[in-house]
């Protein structure tokens, strides 16, 4: 790989984290997670160049390795941000451009695979796949396909999809028909709003039917130990290379994905230490670079031929006490006086250097049903803290 490849200036994202911090009576581990179309502020980071020249590949060091390749399976971040590319979901958000980057939105689109779509009052969703969708090895993508995808998603064993699928009220395999080639339906046991929402999951992007069957055994009836290392993508991307060993996938634009892509494919490699991502991004031997920690986000803003973009999650970092473990927490005026006592706006400002924001509540400030008049019972009072705890 060539060194010092001056394609523009780079571009940092940072995700900013709705900092909450709550005593509770109880104990918890820490809730901080992200999903497939979370809207607050996190704690994820990347770096990109404003885009690669004609013939070249992006570069791109994930936040974390990537494990496997399943899409019905738990996996790493890394893993995430590669079968998102792979496999492509029916619906997709609408994305805005910010000052050169795409950010998603909360409305919800047919994805470029979808000739149409709609949603009955009684939440049954009708789909109808584009005539040129084809999966990365030629073959058309139908609505068998759709449906397998579907039904593997609920029946195979060790797949979490279905801790979902009671959000959306789908509680059996019975929901998905075919109905011809290129239609399906999925009919829901009642109308919900985070259908569509839902439909924009990664995992829900369609997988050949015949291939599973082919690679399927008596003890792996649904071919996940194959998909694991292996795809055959349906998404605007296809698995070109990925070598374990050297943590380094190359993925190509796929040929039968009917959208269109603004570069010529992307080169993902494993660089496990963030001051090294960052090292390599300044280097230019990285267009993006993620799960860079504030610090080092901070100290790439005065890089100029690095430019930092915040963007919106859903991560809360919180502290939770246990009054099992001491009992002094069982008063709640103890836990009234802690929570007076956190230095939030220090936290914010000398931890996460500015790349996070009050949380107000649990359900974050950066969420649809946040509710402000919830929030800001609780701010920096040392006076209240030490009455609290004299009482």
């Amino acid at each position: 790989m060539t060194k010092n490849r001056q394609r523009g200036p780079r571009l940092a994202f940072g995700l900013l984290t709705a900092l909450a911090l709550t005593a509770a009576a109880c104990g918890s581990d820490d809730g901080a997670s992200t999903s497939d179309s979370g809207a607050g502020k996190g704690t994820e980071t990347a770096a990109s160049s404003g885009g690669a020249e004609a013939g070249e590949k992006i570069v791109v060091s994930l936040s974390t390795d990537v494990n496997l390749l399943e899409q019905h399976l738990f996996r790493t971040t890394g893993s995430y941000a590669v079968t998102r590319a792979l496999y492509q979901p029916f619906l997709d958000q609408e994305y805005v451009e910010e000052d050169g980057v795409l950010i998603g939105t909360k409305k919800v689109a047919p994805s470029a695979m979808l000739e149409s779509y709609e949603v009955s009052d009684d939440g049954t969703g009708t789909f109808v796949i584009a005539k040129d969708a084809k999966f990365a090895n030629g073959d058309p993508i139908t609505a068998a396909d759709a449906v397998y995808m579907l039904k593997r998603s609920i029946e195979a064993p060790d797949s979490y999809i279905p801790l979902l699928l009671p959000f959306i009220a789908i509680a059996t395999a019975d929901a998905f028909t075919v109905v011809d080639e290129r239609t399906f339906t999925i009919k829901p046991d009642k109308a919900t709003p985070l259908f569509e929402r839902f439909m924009t999951f990664q995992v829900f992007g369609p997988l050949q039917q015949s291939l599973a069957e082919a690679n399927a055994t008596a003890d792996d009836p649904f071919a996940f130990a194959y998909f694991s290392t292996k795809a055959n993508a349906s998404g605007p991307y296809t698995l070109t290379s990925w070598d374990q060993a050297a943590g380094q996938i190359v993925l190509d634009p796929n040929p039968g994905w009917p959208g269109d892509l603004a570069n010529n494919g992307i080169i993902i490699r494993n660089v496990p230490d963030a001051a090294q991502r960052a090292l390599l991004l300044q280097n230019g031997d990285l267009d993006v670079a993620a799960g860079l920690p504030p610090r080092l986000l901070n100290e790439l803003r005065s890089d100029s031929n690095v430019k930092v973009h915040t963007a919106p999650s859903t991560r809360i970092n919180y502290i939770a006490l246990n009054a099992g473990v001491e009992p002094k927490l069982a008063d709640k005026k103890v836990r009234q006086a802690i929570s007076y006592a956190v230095p939030y706006q220090a936290l914010i400002d000398n931890v996460m250097y500015g790349f996070a924001s009050p949380a107000g509540t649990l359900i974050t400030s950066n969420m649809e049903t946040y509710d402000a008049e919830g929030a800001g019972v609780y701010s920096t009072d040392m006076d209240k803290a030490k009455q609290l705890m004299e009482q």
